[in-house]
Parts: structure tokens; sequence; C-alpha cells
């Protein structure tokens, strides 16, 4: 199971980095939960006595005792290979100036049928704000703004829906809301 796990990170380009975690799920004979245990590297056959004493040492954490004369079961065998953790550079880019350019307008019920502007996502740039309602619009998804909320896109280019407070409400935190897509 290890050597394959190396293989197929070999395969999506992982060379160097790599880390393999054993694991069982272990028990003594006849009782229904099983722990799960670290089990150490190399040929597991010469490593009997150390996986006993791993599952007892696991079992005492547990439980506070280890019985040493119950047989014990071990139900799973687990190999986790993987690759060093992916450094993500986020996309990020400078506010722009410019107005999007509705695509289509349609008629959306919110309550009453309201003609709602649509927009393509991907021609929406940061900085943009866009009152509601509207309908964002890309290949993988579609975001419905109700008419009480503001859109605005972060440099990172995520979505913020926020709640607008009308003239007539107090403005409190508690009364606005905003949410990231």
């Amino acid at each position: 199971m290890e050597e394959e796990g190396k293989q197929l990170l070999a395969r999506a380009g992982v060379g160097e980095g790599i880390t393999v975690i054993r694991k069982a799920d272990m028990k003594y004979r006849g009782q229904t939960h099983e722990i799960t245990v670290s089990l150490p590297l190399g040929n597991l056959g010469d490593q009997e006595e150390e996986i006993v004493n791993r599952f007892k040492d696991a079992y005492r954490e547990l439980y506070a005792e280890a019985n040493e004369e119950m047989e014990i079961e071990t139900l799973n065998w687990r190999v986790i290979v993987q690759g060093p953790e992916p450094v993500l550079q986020l996309k990020s880019t400078e506010e722009s100036g410019f107005n999007p350019t509705e695509k289509a307008t349609r008629n959306v019920y919110f309550g009453e049928w309201i003609d709602t502007p649509v927009y393509e996502r991907e021609q929406l740039f940061a900085g943009v704000q866009l009152k509601g309602p509207a309908i964002i619009e890309e290949r993988e998804s579609t975001v419905v703004v109700p008419p009480a909320f503001l859109v605005t896109l972060d440099r990172s280019h995520n979505i913020i829906l926020e709640r607008k407070v009308t003239d007539q409400e107090v403005s409190t935190d508690a009364q606005q809301s905003t949410t990231r897509i």
C-alpha cells in the first residue's frame, strides 16, 4: 500500500517531502469498540512487540489500564502517503473604476416580479459595487442577489454580499450581515 501511494504521488509530480503514516484499528477480542493506534515504520512483522505496546499505551491513555492477558485483534490497517502541503497563491488584483456591463435583464420574483440585471462574473473587477437585485453568472454557479443587498468584489475576487440597512432602521452591527462567496 505504501509503495502504491508513493507511485501515485510520483505520477502527480510530487518527488520530495513525502510522508508516510501508518495506523491500525485495534481492540481486545470480544470488545465492540476499537481504537486507532499509530504504527512504526519498517517491516511490521519484525515489530509485533512494539505494536502491542503501542496498543496497550493507547488503551491505558483512554481507559486508565490495559489488560495484559486478553488477546488483541487488528481490524483495519491504514497507510497514508502524503506530499508536502502546497503553497497557495491567491490571485489578487487592483481595484478598477470600470462599471460592469449588463449581459441581459431577467424578470425575477422577489415577492414581486422585478426586472433584474444579469452580469457575467468574468466581467466584474475588484472594487465593483452592484445594488441588488442582480444575478451574477459564471460557468460553475449563479449568484442571486436579493433587492436588500449590496455586492462588492474584493481583490481576491470573492463576491461579498452585504445587507443594506434602510433609513428607517436603526443601524447596528446585529442588523448588518456580510456573506463571502
